[in-house]
């Protein structure tokens, strides 16, 4: 249906890598100097993906997933 998926967490990445998961974009705490919920790791993946804020839906399990997709005017799902 042309959706791209992104991962964006406050994992290592050595243990997400180990999941094999198939995704557009993973972005890791390794990845970034700040995050969540600083916007970077969100804009990372969105930039990876070349998608716009406006244009993305952020899944999350705690608050501070949604903290920057809200401030990024992202769609926020908890």
């Amino acid at each position: 249906m042309g959706f791209k998926i992104a991962i964006v967490t406050s994992s290592r990445r050595a243990m997400v890598s180990r999941l094999k998961i198939n995704v557009d974009a993973i972005v890791t705490m390794d990845d970034v100097k700040n995050g969540k919920p600083d916007v970077e790791p969100y804009l990372k993946a969105l930039e990876i993906m070349n998608v716009g804020a406006n244009n993305a839906v952020a899944v999350g399990d705690i608050d501070n997933d949604l903290i920057p997709a809200k401030r990024l005017g992202m769609t926020a799902v908890l």
